[in-house]
């Protein structure tokens, strides 16, 4: 009777201890959780669409349809250009020279002379240099109005705006599948922790019945083979938990790098339960 009282005495002694760790890992536990930021799975959505990378080329690609669109619209109106030409040369480029007096009839002469002063005479008998273009500027402005171009600028124009249609279609497109896999990998994970769950619950019964049988093993009453069933099964259990937490982990990655964004937790919600993740 003594040595049953002390096996009880010792067995309630390592419940109350094995009690106690549990209650500081929960502890501990949730003052992890209490600074994680938690995320629904609208919010993840809303992440994803806002910073995935298919979303944000699917938006460049619209915005490059619509300028491709007004490039076109532009077609309808007159091609204006411009030239300029400004030059400088070190001499005229049109030279020339003058002898009026050898070119003067003798009746211009006469009529000269009897107008003009002596000094004027002799300036017109002497020869007069000209030079011309040494230096200046030419513009040109040219607009060329299309009347007719076989349809190709109206084509031009349908296919432009062909293509923002299409371009917004696969917008909605990229839109839809990245809201599918964001909530396929969210659920994905809500899975795996509810797994975890059941796991953790496993383990801690195989806990208490290694503690029963190892007590009745040394009381006798149990074979050694039993407590070695236990612990390989407890083996098990533990390489299953370390399968799903690398299986956690990584569906965390996988979800983050979709979302571009550092997310460390995930609160689902459905049908008022909530599953932290």
């Amino acid at each position: 009777m003594r040595y049953i009282f002390r096996l009880n005495t010792e067995t309630q002694r390592n419940r109350v201890l094995s009690l106690c760790g549990l209650l500081c890992i929960s502890v501990s536990l949730c003052s992890n959780k209490a600074f994680a930021q938690a995320y629904t799975l609208q919010q993840i959505k809303d992440s994803a669409l806002q910073n995935n990378i298919a979303i944000r080329t699917a938006q460049h690609d619209i915005e490059a349809a619509n300028q491709q669109r007004k490039e076109a619209f532009t077609k309808y109106f007159p091609n204006v250009s411009g030239t300029g030409v400004w030059f400088n040369a070190n001499k005229g480029m049109a030279q020339t020279t003058l002898n009026l007096g050898e070119n003067m009839s003798p009746e211009l002469g006469a009529a000269l002379a009897q107008s003009l002063p002596q000094e004027a005479l002799m300036a017109l008998g002497n020869p007069i240099s000209i030079s011309m273009m040494k230096n200046g500027t030419i513009g040109s402005v040219m607009a060329v109005q299309p009347v007719f171009a076989g349809g190709q600028i109206i084509n031009g124009n349908k296919l432009a705006k062909l293509g923002e249609d299409v371009s917004q279609l696969k917008l909605r497109l990229s839109e839809n599948e990245v809201e599918k896999t964001a909530e396929q990998y969210f659920w994905q994970l809500a899975s795996l922790q509810e797994k975890m769950k059941t796991i953790e619950a496993v383990d801690t019964l195989l806990r208490d019945i290694h503690k029963d049988v190892d007590v009745a093993v040394r009381a006798g009453v149990a074979m050694r083979n039993d407590l070695l069933q236990v612990e390989l099964r407890q083996n098990d259990i533990s390489s299953q938990k370390l399968k799903l937490q690398n299986g956690l982990s990584l569906v965390r990655m996988l979800l983050s790098q979709y979302c571009s964004n550092n997310l460390t937790a995930a609160i689902c919600e459905k049908a008022g339960t909530n599953w932290s993740v």
